[in-house]
């Protein structure tokens, strides 16, 4: 939830980290221990990878819309973050709608080798709805 209130530069330095930390989860691999050198990672994890954090987006996003509409007991994201209603509220549909747009096309891309990894999140992380804006 903090991406939400974080700036272009912010947000723009974490997407390294969120593949780094996502690709062992999409490899099925334990994480890399900090003493361990780092190997270059395949293409095909990075791209696992930036699929399971887009869908992990996704699913926040539509839960934002959903507990923004009032309807927060139907979103499950509400038992991890209790201010998701108003968040979601404050976002407003539309903004929300986009963005779950926006997220499906970039999976569809990724799915289908369309996209790098790293640009599809960069992309999606320029374009989440800021709270403040």
């Amino acid at each position: 939830m903090d991406l939400l209130g974080r700036g272009p530069a912010d947000r723009l330095e974490a997407v390294r980290d969120l593949l780094d930390e996502a690709g062992p989860l999409a490899a099925g691999q334990p994480a890399a221990s900090e003493e361990e050198p780092e190997a270059r990672t395949p293409a095909a994890v990075q791209r696992a990878a930036a699929i399971l954090v887009v869908e992990a987006w996704l699913a926040l996003a539509r839960d934002l819309a959903v507990a923004g509409a009032g309807r927060a007991d139907l979103a499950p994201g509400t038992e991890l973050t209790p201010d998701l209603a108003s968040l979601g509220a404050r976002i407003g549909p539309e903004r929300l709608a986009g963005m779950i747009r926006l997220l499906e096309r970039i999976v569809d891309g990724l799915r289908d080798n369309a996209a790098s990894p790293r640009l599809a999140l960069e992309r999606a992380m320029l374009s989440w709805p800021r709270t403040g804006a």
